[in-house]
């Protein structure tokens, strides 16, 4: 289980074939004080993979994170 995927779908095509359909979760931000990416669904989570090409947040964004997730 990856909390990046947010869905998967899998077909089967010349009766040999397996094709696997993954969809991500797109980054919104990378929190620089706490080194965890923000996820379009909410979660927080590590940045396992070094993620470097999306917004930093360098300031705590404390009691606001539900408005920054739902505006995004």
């Amino acid at each position: 289980k990856n909390e990046f995927i947010k869905n998967v779908t899998i077909s089967k095509k010349y009766g040999y074939k397996i094709y696997l359909n993954i969809e991500e979760y797109k980054v919104i931000c990378f929190d620089k004080n706490i080194n965890k990416l923000y996820l379009e669904n909410g979660k927080k989570v590590d940045n396992i993979y070094n993620i470097t090409d999306s917004p930093i947040l360098v300031n705590d964004i404390g009691n606001l994170y539900d408005e920054f997730i739902n505006f995004s």
